[in-house]
């Protein structure tokens, strides 16, 4: 019975990295699209000028 409520325990937090990991991963794509978006417009603003 105790070693049933530990694993629930473990289950639980491996849950939680899971979401934590999905969630900076998001973040990070989000910021990499729009610095890429960013760069390209620099870009194409100096080979425009």
């Amino acid at each position: 019975m105790l070693l049933d409520v530990q694993f629930h325990k473990q289950e639980k937090k491996c849950v939680h990295i899971q979401q934590a990991t999905r969630t900076i991963i998001m973040h990070t794509l989000q910021h990499v699209m729009r610095y890429s978006s960013l760069s390209k417009t620099i870009l194409h603003g100096t080979v425009k000028a």
